[in-house]
């Protein structure tokens, strides 16, 4: 009897999973070529590891606290209250889960929702996409004050600042929030009202829902925990020696996280090499910015870990709990 094929979605996820990790190998050795073991040890030898572990460590439970503090505000104003405590488990066992099968914890998350609240994934995928509305927002108000600061600077500061690059981008990314802001809560604008864009989707409900004090609520969630990670990157670079303008390297960490990010990469090991020697490699050593790249990815994936096998006991007595609430 032939052997059972495994689905092709597990196939493609695994395939997914395989090329990720090929291409942070391919990255890193395109960093590491020409650098010898023995600089890398000097440069791991010479950075304040204390200083940097906390650099890369403390934004994530800033982080892990905040968010699941405005994903609970965000189901009780749409009138679904989750407790605070309940959720802040899930999100920690869901970091653990994340590394195994990211499909599998996202659907276990949006399921966990419907069974705690009734909104259906749909009008979760909407609720999603308006926090993280929120987060963009946020990241764009403070590069334009950060700008607009800048620009009182010195010259020998402002010429590092490539405005010619920057502000068409910010002017450009300050008229989207202002069409898109005006469109939810004023129904104006001057393109989405003219868009076949159907607003009372289910979709779309919490953005019907929320009001300008959720907005600002919303902002306020948001931005302290970004500006923490972005300072947190600072000391990080800091520690590894890289002498780095504080008001230079808050301009492009931005984007320089942004390419971190990508889902290019296996857990952010090479996107973050390539994204910080883009943007930073005239203020440290090459194999200073390599160690860094390499210890920043570390460092989050083990906190991420520990925090996942840390409350998943606390989880799966709270998904257990949901279970028989739903079987009366």
């Amino acid at each position: 009897m032939a052997a059972e094929r495994p689905p092709r979605s597990l196939l493609a996820r695994w395939g997914f999973r395989a090329a990720t990790v090929l291409v942070s190998a391919l990255i890193l050795y395109w960093a590491l070529y020409g650098i010898s073991y023995e600089e890398l040890r000097r440069a791991a030898r010479g950075a304040d590891l204390t200083l940097a572990v906390l650099g890369a460590a403390v934004p994530l439970f800033v982080f892990w606290i905040t968010d699941a503090l405005f994903t609970v505000r965000s189901f009780a104003w749409c009138g679904r209250p989750v407790p605070f405590k309940s959720y802040l488990v899930i999100k920690a066992a869901a970091y653990l889960l994340n590394m195994v099968n990211i499909a599998f914890s996202t659907g276990g998350v949006f399921l966990y929702f419907l069974k705690k609240t009734g909104i259906s994934s749909r009008a979760q995928a909407g609720l999603l996409l308006w926090r993280l509305d929120m987060a963009v927002f946020g990241v764009v108000i403070f590069f334009t004050l950060l700008i607009a600061g800048g620009l009182c600077f010195p010259p020998a500061v402002t010429a590092k600042m490539d405005l010619g690059l920057i502000l068409p981008v910010l002017a450009a990314s300050l008229l989207i929030i202002a069409e898109w802001s005006l469109y939810w809560l004023k129904g104006g604008g001057l393109v989405m009202k003219r868009l076949p864009l159907d607003s009372n989707a289910e979709f779309w409900t919490a953005f019907r829902i929320m009001g300008p004090t959720q907005w600002v609520k919303g902002l306020a969630y948001t931005l302290p925990p970004i500006l923490v990670n972005f300072f947190g990157m600072y000391l990080c670079a800091r520690a590894f020696r890289l002498e780095v303008p504080l008001i230079y390297f808050m301009i492009w960490i931005p984007l320089a996280a942004l390419l971190s990010a990508l889902p290019i990469a296996f857990g952010g090991f090479g996107t973050t090499t390539a994204a910080w020697a883009a943007f930073f490699a005239p203020y440290g050593a090459h194999a200073d910015i390599v160690a860094l790249t390499v210890f920043i990815p570390a460092v989050r994936l083990i906190t991420r870990a520990l925090f996942g096998i840390i409350f998943m006991p606390l989880a799966t007595r709270e998904i257990e709990s949901l279970a028989r609430e739903t079987e009366k």
